[in-house]
Protein backbone atom coordinates (compact mmCIF):
# COMPACT_ATOMS: atom_id res chain seq x y z
CA UNK A 1 0.00 0.00 0.00
CA UNK A 2 1.12 3.32 -0.77
CA UNK A 3 1.87 5.91 1.84
CA UNK A 4 -0.44 8.95 1.59
CA UNK A 5 2.31 11.54 0.69
CA UNK A 6 3.43 9.15 -2.28
CA UNK A 7 0.01 10.08 -3.83
CA UNK A 8 0.89 13.83 -3.67
CA UNK A 9 3.05 13.55 -6.92
CA UNK A 10 0.02 12.25 -9.05
CA UNK A 11 -2.71 14.30 -7.98
CA UNK A 12 -0.76 17.64 -8.32
CA UNK A 13 0.59 16.54 -11.61
CA UNK A 14 -3.16 15.97 -12.68
CA UNK A 15 -4.09 19.22 -11.60
CA UNK A 16 -1.54 21.16 -13.09
CA UNK A 17 -2.27 19.20 -16.65
CA UNK A 18 -6.20 20.30 -16.14
CA UNK A 19 -5.10 23.62 -15.47
CA UNK A 20 -3.25 23.67 -18.41
CA UNK A 21 -5.86 22.06 -20.84
CA UNK A 22 -8.36 24.64 -19.35
CA UNK A 23 -9.20 26.92 -22.68
CA UNK A 24 -8.07 30.56 -21.98
CA UNK A 25 -8.85 30.46 -17.38
CA UNK A 26 -12.29 29.32 -18.78
CA UNK A 27 -12.09 27.02 -15.11
CA UNK A 28 -12.69 30.40 -13.03
CA UNK A 29 -15.55 31.72 -15.64
CA UNK A 30 -19.14 31.09 -16.23
CA UNK A 31 -19.31 30.04 -19.72
CA UNK A 32 -22.52 27.50 -19.91
CA UNK A 33 -23.95 28.13 -23.71
CA UNK A 34 -21.06 29.58 -24.75
CA UNK A 35 -18.80 26.36 -25.20
CA UNK A 36 -17.36 25.79 -29.01
CA UNK A 37 -19.66 23.88 -31.18
CA UNK A 38 -22.79 25.08 -28.67
CA UNK A 39 -26.47 26.08 -30.49
CA UNK A 40 -25.58 30.05 -29.85
CA UNK A 41 -22.39 29.68 -31.63
CA UNK A 42 -23.52 28.29 -34.22
CA UNK A 43 -25.16 31.07 -35.43
CA UNK A 44 -21.75 33.16 -36.09
CA UNK A 45 -21.45 31.85 -39.88
CA UNK A 46 -17.62 33.53 -40.59
CA UNK A 47 -18.69 33.76 -44.36
CA UNK A 48 -21.14 36.07 -43.75
CA UNK A 49 -18.42 38.61 -41.89
CA UNK A 50 -19.07 42.25 -42.52
CA UNK A 51 -18.33 45.91 -41.06
CA UNK A 52 -19.85 48.98 -40.05
CA UNK A 53 -19.36 51.87 -37.94
CA UNK A 54 -20.97 53.55 -35.40
CA UNK A 55 -21.47 55.18 -31.87
CA UNK A 56 -22.20 52.68 -29.03
CA UNK A 57 -25.07 54.04 -27.14
CA UNK A 58 -25.62 51.47 -24.45
CA UNK A 59 -23.48 48.68 -22.67
CA UNK A 60 -25.95 45.68 -21.09
CA UNK A 61 -25.66 42.26 -19.72
CA UNK A 62 -27.10 40.34 -22.49
CA UNK A 63 -28.32 36.05 -21.93
CA UNK A 64 -29.02 35.47 -25.32
CA UNK A 65 -30.42 32.19 -25.24
CA UNK A 66 -32.19 30.09 -22.02
CA UNK A 67 -29.76 28.78 -19.49
CA UNK A 68 -27.23 30.63 -20.93
CA UNK A 69 -24.37 31.93 -18.41
CA UNK A 70 -24.10 36.04 -18.59
CA UNK A 71 -22.94 37.99 -21.29
CA UNK A 72 -22.48 41.47 -22.41
CA UNK A 73 -23.96 43.51 -25.34
CA UNK A 74 -24.51 46.44 -26.54
CA UNK A 75 -27.05 49.56 -28.66
CA UNK A 76 -24.91 50.70 -31.41
CA UNK A 77 -26.60 53.57 -33.98
CA UNK A 78 -24.87 52.91 -37.52
CA UNK A 79 -23.38 56.07 -39.43
CA UNK A 80 -24.77 55.00 -42.45
CA UNK A 81 -28.54 54.12 -42.04
CA UNK A 82 -29.20 55.16 -38.41
CA UNK A 83 -30.21 51.86 -37.39
CA UNK A 84 -29.74 51.08 -33.98
CA UNK A 85 -28.16 46.95 -33.81
CA UNK A 86 -27.92 45.05 -30.79
CA UNK A 87 -24.32 43.45 -30.77
CA UNK A 88 -23.76 40.66 -28.71
CA UNK A 89 -20.13 40.92 -27.59
CA UNK A 90 -19.60 37.02 -25.61
CA UNK A 91 -19.76 35.62 -22.36
CA UNK A 92 -19.29 38.92 -19.51
CA UNK A 93 -16.33 37.26 -17.55
CA UNK A 94 -14.46 36.43 -20.76
CA UNK A 95 -15.31 39.99 -22.39
CA UNK A 96 -14.82 42.35 -18.96
CA UNK A 97 -10.97 40.89 -18.63
CA UNK A 98 -9.98 41.79 -21.99
CA UNK A 99 -7.42 44.47 -22.16
CA UNK A 100 -8.97 47.15 -24.08
CA UNK A 101 -12.30 46.60 -22.64
CA UNK A 102 -12.42 49.99 -20.60
CA UNK A 103 -12.31 51.61 -24.36
CA UNK A 104 -15.92 50.47 -24.92
CA UNK A 105 -17.79 53.13 -23.67
CA UNK A 106 -21.55 54.61 -24.64
CA UNK A 107 -20.26 57.54 -26.88
CA UNK A 108 -17.66 56.17 -28.23
CA UNK A 109 -17.11 55.96 -32.27
CA UNK A 110 -16.49 52.46 -33.27
CA UNK A 111 -15.84 50.40 -35.94
CA UNK A 112 -17.80 47.00 -35.68
CA UNK A 113 -17.23 43.69 -37.20
CA UNK A 114 -19.11 40.29 -37.34
CA UNK A 115 -22.11 38.47 -38.74
CA UNK A 116 -26.32 39.15 -38.47
CA UNK A 117 -28.06 36.66 -37.87
CA UNK A 118 -31.87 35.83 -36.52
CA UNK A 119 -32.16 35.31 -32.62
CA UNK A 120 -35.77 34.31 -31.69
CA UNK A 121 -37.29 36.09 -34.55
CA UNK A 122 -34.89 39.52 -33.83
CA UNK A 123 -32.06 40.45 -35.72
CA UNK A 124 -28.40 40.44 -33.43
CA UNK A 125 -25.14 41.15 -34.35
CA UNK A 126 -22.87 38.82 -32.98
CA UNK A 127 -19.37 39.87 -32.81
CA UNK A 128 -15.79 39.46 -34.11
CA UNK A 129 -14.02 42.76 -32.97
CA UNK A 130 -14.84 45.67 -32.14
CA UNK A 131 -12.01 48.60 -32.71
CA UNK A 132 -12.03 52.15 -31.11
CA UNK A 133 -9.21 54.46 -31.86
CA UNK A 134 -6.28 51.94 -31.40
CA UNK A 135 -8.00 50.04 -29.42
CA UNK A 136 -9.63 46.67 -30.18
CA UNK A 137 -11.53 44.30 -28.42
CA UNK A 138 -11.37 40.79 -30.41
CA UNK A 139 -13.28 38.08 -29.03
CA UNK A 140 -13.73 35.58 -32.42
CA UNK A 141 -11.08 34.15 -34.76
CA UNK A 142 -11.97 35.61 -37.99
CA UNK A 143 -11.44 32.69 -40.18
CA UNK A 144 -13.77 29.94 -38.12
CA UNK A 145 -15.33 32.55 -35.99
CA UNK A 146 -14.66 30.58 -32.75
CA UNK A 147 -15.08 32.48 -29.62
CA UNK A 148 -11.05 33.08 -27.77
CA UNK A 149 -12.81 31.81 -25.15
CA UNK A 150 -12.86 28.66 -26.41
CA UNK A 151 -9.13 28.44 -26.62
CA UNK A 152 -6.24 27.42 -24.77
CA UNK A 153 -4.18 29.57 -23.52
CA UNK A 154 -1.39 29.18 -25.82
CA UNK A 155 -4.05 29.41 -28.48
CA UNK A 156 -5.35 32.63 -26.98
CA UNK A 157 -1.66 34.11 -26.66
CA UNK A 158 -0.84 33.48 -30.41
CA UNK A 159 -4.58 35.02 -31.34
CA UNK A 160 -3.57 38.15 -29.57
CA UNK A 161 0.07 38.42 -30.96
CA UNK A 162 -1.37 38.16 -34.28
CA UNK A 163 -4.43 40.62 -33.76
CA UNK A 164 -3.03 43.99 -32.95
CA UNK A 165 -4.89 47.80 -34.27
CA UNK A 166 -3.12 48.47 -37.62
Amino acid sequence: MRHPRQCVFPVLFCLVMMTLATPAGAADMRLKGWEHGSPYNALYIPADREKFTAVIEKIMDITPMPGMDLGMGLIAKRDDTGEKVMVHIGPKDFVTTRPDWSAVVPGAKAKIYGVYNDLDGKEIFLLNKIVIGNKMVKVRKTGDGRGWWTLTPEELAKEEADNKVE
